[in-house]
């Protein structure tokens, strides 16, 4: 069961590889990308620059969507009825 369970985690979010060379090669510290059915936000060090990844939930019985001013970022979280 942990593994099919890690497995799924590892299948279901992206590679972290790719994100990193996205940040560098479009010289950005943010990220916004649609769902990996796994919405949160994501903070990592790149090439020594914070960085920030918001993933977006699937929409499918919860949804989410991304609040953003000056001085943050919140993910929130709706559940539909």
């Amino acid at each position: 069961k942990q593994s099919t369970t890690e497995k799924e985690e590892f299948i279901m979010d992206v590679n972290q590889d790719e994100t990193d060379r996205v940040f560098i090669q479009n010289n950005v510290d943010l990220i916004i990308h649609g769902h990996t059915h796994r919405p949160m936000i994501h903070h990592k060090k790149v090439n020594d620059r914070d960085t920030t990844r918001v993933v977006l939930g699937d929409w499918h019985e919860t949804g989410s969507y991304l609040r953003i001013n000056d001085a943050s970022a919140e993910l929130k979280l709706q559940t539909y009825q």
